[in-house]
């Protein structure tokens, strides 16, 4: 996510690229969580990125399935 002004509680509307077989979508979701990266080597005061928790809110249901059978599979890879 490209922004810092973000804060848990708000609710933004999100595109998700494709990829490991699952396709593009939108969601609507919520900032659960935000968290500052520092950088430890050259400068360790700065901040150098900052990661989002996302929680889907709504999303399609073609969507949630091929979502559902992409965590199945990475699933079934761990436990083998």
């Amino acid at each position: 996510i490209q922004s810092q002004i973000l804060q848990p509680g708000q609710t933004i509307f999100l595109h998700f690229q494709p990829g490991d077989g699952v396709p593009p979508f939108n969601a609507l979701c919520n900032v659960v969580s935000k968290q500052f990266i520092k950088e430890t080597a050259t400068v360790p005061s700065t901040i150098s990125e900052i990661k989002y928790g996302v929680k889907f809110t709504s999303i399609s249901q073609n969507i949630r399935e091929s979502i559902k059978a992409f965590a199945e599979v990475k699933s079934a890879t761990k436990a083998a």
